[in-house]
């Protein structure tokens, strides 16, 4: 069968901000995450954009944010230009 796709896309989270980080300064627990972590991909070299735009945009298309027109300002960008193929296109095919 198609195999699930579970990718979780965090706003300002920082790297020690969960407890599958080993994280001792925390006071409070994140087992479910730690659990998503657990059996699944953990993916440990990313980029995050300085808004969640240019991220997401990145994410969608696999793209650098600036090549598909959402890496500025954000009052500068609109959307994502409807010629982009996304992830979940591809993931159609």
């Amino acid at each position: 069968g198609v195999p699930n796709l579970v990718f979780v896309l965090m706003d300002d989270v920082g790297g020690n901000d969960l407890g599958y980080e080993a994280s001792t300064w925390i006071d409070f627990a994140t087992p479910n995450m730690d659990a998503l972590v657990a059996d699944g991909v953990h993916l440990t070299r990313h980029y995050g954009g300085w808004v969640c735009a240019p991220t997401r945009a990145s994410l969608m298309t696999g793209r650098y944010a600036y090549r598909s027109g959402l890496g500025k300002l954000p009052e500068d960008a609109a959307n994502l230009p409807l010629d982009e193929v996304t992830l979940a296109q591809e993931l159609q095919q």
